[in-house]
């Protein structure tokens, strides 16, 4: 990977993050058991099967409150590999975590939780306010094409939607202008992440909100965007809706942790984004979708450590997530404004603060990274199927 706008965290914060990111590795079954349980009947129980549009006989999902499966996983063409390639840590999977502001939230998460294999270099990338309805705002296909040529990520994790809702909002006519708009700008950004190389694509849609018609809108842009990644063998969508609402499907911002049995918080105050422990439940969920097809846990390597890079020019929600600063020679991320509430075609996600990094040396490796500026095309401040690569 090229370092020119990148910045990892420090080397204390990914060895404070060490030892609960192994525990947690360790016990993401039972973490994702629990949720089903505390947080309702749409928390995961893994499983490989093709979801609600294949034939009943070739099926096997998990299925989340309102009966839709949060994972929903095409079968794997015939000779096709269990896993992917062999992993070391001189030969790490490029892992790249983008999307709106909830990416601010999962990135360090499924970052940490990735990079403490030894296995995984992460990169992530959050842009507040963004979505795929708006590009004069944001352009996500082409900031996209110029970081997957950048990068050349092997696995992607997107997480998209939440500010769409105001194309969806108010109507429930499944006829609408927008659905035809939408699917057509949600299929053309699933054949740019998967590209010819048949790039293995975590889609993750927007959480269950708490308000009534914002959670109705992100139900129908999360149906769309399932109904989408069936097109694609390598695309794997991820139903944060029913990994995260109640057992009757709605809202709820508490859940109990499965170590001391106490209720805690996974919800930010907003009743939009995810607090730390809602982003490290969401990013249990996709590594374990992640482990499945690259098999990270077995080819974990004990005491090693990747990097955790984030993007220069991300953009957050102050509060959303447990990595505020870093130490060493990193300057760290700083956020500023930090409201949240729908602002117009955009908003649905609020301002937030962006990152201030300049030069740091990585967590576990003995290179160094240079900060430079980026190329984003930002023009104002700013569950689960498995397919793979269309044929």
């Amino acid at each position: 990977m090229t370092p020119d706008d990148l910045t990892p965290h420090s080397r204390a914060e990914a060895r404070l993050a060490r030892h609960r990111r192994r525990r947690r590795r360790l016990e993401v079954g039972a973490v994702v058991a629990v949720v089903a349980l505390a947080v309702g009947a749409g928390g995961a129980l893994w499983a490989t099967g093709s979801g609600p549009f294949a034939d009943p006989a070739d099926t096997t999902r998990a299925a989340g409150s309102d009966g839709r499966p949060t994972v929903q996983r095409e079968p794997r063409p015939p000779g096709a590999p269990t896993c992917g390639r062999d992993l070391t840590t001189g030969r790490p999977l490029r892992l790249w975590i983008a999307g709106d502001s909830l990416a601010g939230s999962l990135g360090p998460a499924l970052g940490e939780q990735t990079a403490e294999t030894g296995v995984v270099a992460p990169v992530y990338e959050s842009r507040v306010s963004s979505g795929l309805a708006n590009p004069g705002f944001h352009n996500w296909p082409k900031r996209a094409a110029a970081e997957l040529a950048r990068l050349d990520p092997e696995a992607v994790a997107f997480i998209i939607g939440t500010n769409d809702y105001v194309i969806v909002s108010g109507s429930r006519n499944p006829g609408a202008a927008w659905v035809a708009d939408y699917t057509a700008r949600t299929e053309a950004m699933m054949e740019l992440l998967v590209g010819p190389e048949r790039r293995t694509v975590y889609w993750i849609s927007p959480p269950v909100m708490r308000s009534e018609r914002m959670d109705d809108a992100v139900r129908q842009i999360g149906d769309l965007q399932r109904t989408v990644a069936r097109e694609f063998p390598t695309v794997t969508f991820i139903d944060a809706h029913s990994l995260l609402d109640d057992e009757d499907g709605g809202y709820t911002g508490t859940t109990t942790d499965p170590e001391t049995g106490r209720t805690i918080t996974i919800r930010a105050g907003d009743g939009v984004h995810l607090s730390p422990d809602g982003a490290d439940l969401l990013a249990a969920a996709v590594y374990q979708q992640i482990d499945t097809d690259w098999c990270i846990t077995a080819q974990a390597v004990e005491d090693a450590t990747q990097p955790v890079i984030e993007t220069r020019g991300s953009t957050y929600i102050p509060g959303t997530r447990r990595t505020t600063g870093s130490t060493g020679s990193s300057n760290g991320s700083t956020g500023s404004g930090g409201s949240s509430g729908a602002t117009g075609a955009t908003g649905a996600t609020g301002t937030s603060g962006s990152s201030g990094s300049t030069t740091t040396t990585t967590t576990a490796a003995t290179t160094t990274t240079t900060a430079a500026p980026t190329t984003t095309t930002t023009t104002a401040p700013a569950a689960t199927t498995t397919s793979r690569g269309r044929p």
